[in-house]
């Protein structure tokens, strides 16, 4: 995950005779190491925009879809045509960090060369890490 994974969204609607268009960059990989998952954008937009979370303003912002302008890194595998799909992103994110623990962990034992020539290794260190994390 060497780019950082960041989205642009927004939502665009009309409340009490204005065009409104709140938006807002989300750092997902900020997100995930802090909290193991994505927050709610819609919360995030109003608080971020100044909209009162119990107010019509929101309720409305609330009842429309969020369109991505803009995804990096690995985010841009996961948003299609203005939608994103956090769960994909989500589990994706999960198991690229495992991936690179396992490798900074073989590479306290192994150098890079043998562990890009022997993939099995790090086939196994991943099936021994999924035993672990079931508690085997």
């Amino acid at each position: 995950m060497a780019v950082k994974s960041e989205l642009e969204v927004f939502v665009r609607f009309d409340f009490r005779g204005k065009s409104l268009s709140p938006q807002v960059t989300v750092d997902l990989d900020l997100q995930m190491e802090q909290q193991g998952h994505l927050s709610d954008f819609k919360l995030m937009l109003a608080r971020e925009n100044g909209i009162d979370l119990y107010s019509y303003e929101f309720e409305v912002m609330e009842s429309l879809p969020i369109v991505v302008r803009r995804a990096t890194g690995l985010a841009e595998q996961f948003s299609l045509q203005g939608v994103f799909d956090a769960e994909g992103f989500e589990a994706r994110w999960r198991v690229l960090k495992e991936q690179q623990q396992i490798e900074a962990v073989a590479l306290e034992y192994l150098d890079r060369e043998t562990l890009e020539q022997n993939p099995q290794w790090q086939a196994a260190l991943l099936a021994v890490y999924q035993l672990g994390k079931r508690g085997l």
